[in-house]
């Protein structure tokens, strides 16, 4: 077969290449195959925010009414033209020096965006970067802003047309709006398509659609194709595939994609290039639908096979120089998702507890649950950092395991890869004080959990499968160490209350005012046809309202029994959270967010409190070297010191002690893994007289706390 092409559409996160593309490459260029990633997304925002783009916008509503507030875009367009290319360059991270202007004031042009207030607050005189790239992205938003009013509406900086995916129950409202004409947008990403195409013959190409953002310009891509290279077939896949689109009936949108493949798309994608070679029959093509005939066909489905050879990314065709950075959000976790290049990998496929009912756990991606060896991923990890010079990962999982995260943070410090990582997990009894500074220490600088409703009944009904205080504790325990902590919060479960909504604030209210997370999120809730909820409604008490189609099924309507309106809490709620994560309003009554007519929830005032006071006993099989002391004697007196957070600890001990303890680091060194009864003994040996009494000594208790983690 001539090339594969393997194309990510407009728009996605500007920071870094969705990890789709680079995954289906390398498992199809370990085949042989003639593979190729075009980042079409990234490439068509290069584009736009250019000054020659911006040439052709001035042309385009040249003999246009421009009404407030985009006539100071329009009138100052010069000076947007002659900024714009410096400022990408700048949060593509060169140019760096042009921090100093920009701060200064009188280089950028400021339209609306910076009349939403003053961000002096936000950053202390030395970050220059930053707060440049803060007022740079306000710039860029400023100009898409201007371009939604002036040459397309449906734009926006990381999806393009959403609202035409979201619910599109019929394809025939998609297809009108694709019987349109093309705007200045579209034609800059087709024009790029186009030339991309015609640099090399290529006989299959390959859509991700992650998102109801990426449909349209993934669609109208494939128009293009049909009409221009009608000889080329055209697949796609991703998670809107898979959520929305397992159950297509419409014939019609078979004109514009040839297949449709669901799940882990590196198998049957194998199927579909043997299949167009000759080499496989159509029955044998696998999670594929596709139309013959005026029929809708259904390959056979199976579960994806997960082997090591998947999710092993292929970034030769990346270049993380193309790649924008952008200040967009005060939230530190939603900040890292836009801010620096990352990465992308897979600890495990699916979600090892796969049973909260409101997740998609009928689907592959929930459900079928395996995890790579270790060795598999710090091999991924060495060969990421050597194709990118990057060495920022964010693990993209449901959920990591916390017994292969304590694996994975032990081999990243054996093999000496000095990395920067975060990702999902769930929080649990595992996340000790010891397993979360080993985390810390390996590099993990986040991480991110549900803490859902954040009520006793709720997440019994969510079958949480753990407590508000195992919450709490996990979440105290992974910040102490110095690891950011986002908890996704949800409101609006079926039967939920508004007692029970005001109460969960105030569990999230303490939780920010003991320390155990840094940043949130509250999600409405969402029913979707791939619930426990939805399979079994009738047990809440829900009445379902559906809608017939024949394009995308996913999320589906409900009454709740209760009969609440919770999209009013949708600001009170928010509100607060804003306020506790700046620090702010930890002390004021949760009921008061809410205005008049609410009660003080009764949520016990130490219930946080509580839970972190009363930690599990030491658990943990392994005993690890995390620093060594520095030994500086004196007389008959030595000091062993340890440097922690740019602070200095240290305890005095006898020289005998000392030269043993020399010889005890001589033989467990930096990093070293080992028994802890062992450990105990070898330490009984000159510490104390009896192994029983190791544990009590002054100087173990010294150790304990910098050097030896019991994981």
């Amino acid at each position: 077969m001539s090339r594969i092409l393997l194309i990510t559409p407009p728009f996605l996160q500007l920071n870094n290449p969705y990890p789709a593309m680079p995954y289906l490459k390398g498992f199809l260029a370990a085949r042989g195959f003639d593979v190729e990633h075009f980042d079409l997304s990234i490439e068509t925002a290069r584009e736009i925010y250019s000054s020659e783009f911006l040439k052709k916008v001035h042309e385009h509503a040249l003999h246009r009414k421009i009404p407030e507030p985009f006539n100071g875009f329009y009138s100052g367009i010069d000076r947007y033209i002659s900024t714009i290319d410096p400022v990408i360059e700048f949060l593509s991270g060169r140019n760096r020096t042009l921090a100093h202007r920009i701060v200064a004031g009188n280089f950028l042009p400021e339209g609306p965006r910076f009349s939403g207030g003053s961000e002096d607050s936000s950053f202390s005189p030395f970050d220059t970067t930053d707060r440049a790239r803060y007022l740079a992205t306000l710039y860029i938003e400023d100009i898409s802003d201007a371009y939604r009013h002036l040459i397309d509406p449906e734009f926006g900086i990381t999806r393009y047309r959403e609202s035409t995916g979201v619910s599109a129950a019929e394809f025939a409202d998609i297809e009108k709006a694709l019987s349109g004409r093309q705007t200045e947008i579209e034609k800059t990403f087709i024009s790029l398509l186009d030339k991309k195409l015609k640099a090399g013959k290529t006989e299959l190409a390959v859509f991700t659609i992650p998102f109801p953002g990426n449909l349209f310009s993934a669609l109208r891509c494939a128009q293009f194709i049909k009409e221009k290279y009608p000889d080329m077939a055209v697949a796609a896949g991703g998670g809107f595939v898979n959520t929305e689109l397992r159950e297509i009936g419409s014939t019609d949108f078979f004109s514009y994609m040839d297949y449709l493949l669901f799940d882990d798309g590196e198998y049957p994608l194998e199927k579909l290039i043997m299949f167009m070679n000759g080499k496989a029959t159509e029955k044998e093509l696998v999670n594929c639908i596709y139309c013959r005939e005026g029929e809708v066909i259904r390959s056979e489905f199976r579960k994806s096979l997960v082997t090591e050879e998947i999710y092993s990314p292929d970034y030769s065709d990346t270049d993380p120089d193309r790649y924008i950075s952008m200040f967009d959000t005060t939230n530190p976790m939603m900040r890292l998702w836009n801010d620096g290049y990352w990465n992308k990998l897979t600890l495990a496929h699916g979600c090892y507890w796969s049973g909260c009912t409101f997740c998609d756990t009928s689907l592959d991606y929930i459900g079928n649950f395996r995890q790579f060896s270790v060795e598999a991923i710090i091999s991924k990890m060495k060969a990421a950092i050597e194709s990118t010079c990057e060495s920022g990962f964010h693990f993209t999982d449901e959920a990591a395991p916390p017994a292969l995260l304590k694996k994975l943070a032990l081999a990243i410090l054996k093999e000496r890869i000095i990395c920067t990582w975060w990702t999902n997990i769930r929080f649990e009894e595992a996340y000790t004080p010891d397993l979360a500074k080993l985390l810390a220490l390996s590099g993990c600088i986040a991480l991110s959990g549900g803490v859902e409703a954040a009520s006793p009944r709720i997440l019994k009904l969510i079958n949480k499968g753990v407590s508000v205080e195992t919450i709490a504790r996990s979440a105290y325990n992974l910040s102490a160490a110095g690891i950011l902590v986002h908890g996704y919060l949800m409101y609006g479960y079926p039967t939920q209350t508004e007692e029970e909504t005001v109460a969960s604030l105030e569990t999230v209210r303490q939780l920010f005012a003991y320390g155990c997370i840094d940043s949130g999120y509250w999600h409405r809730f969402t029913l979707t046809c791939h619930s426990e909820v939805y399979r079994n409604y009738s047990d809440y008490g829900i009445t379902l309202h559906e809608k017939a189609g024949d394009f995308a099924r996913n999320d589906i309507a409900f009454t709740d029994p209760a009969g609440i309106d919770h999209e009013r809490f949708h600001n009170p709620l928010n509100m607060a959270l804003s306020a506790y994560m700046e620090g702010e309003g930890l002390d004021r009554p949760v009921e008061k967010w809410f205005g008049k007519g609410y009660k003080a929830p009764s949520v016990k005032p130490d219930l946080i409190e509580s839970a972190i006071n009363t930690m599990p006993a030491e658990s943990g099989s392994l005993f690890f070297i995390a620093a060594i002391p520095e030994f500086y004697y004196e007389k008959k007196r030595c000091y062993l010191t340890f440097r922690y957070n740019g602070e200095d600890y240290s305890i005095d001990t006898e020289n005998k002690e000392s030269n043993a303890l020399k010889d005890f680091y001589e033989k467990y060194t930096l990093y070293s893994v080992a028994p802890i009864e062992k450990v105990i003994e070898d330490l009984s040996g000159f510490l104390v007289e009896s192994y029983d009494n190791v544990k009590k000594s002054e100087l173990y208790s010294f150790l304990r706390e910098f050097s030896f983690y019991i994981v």
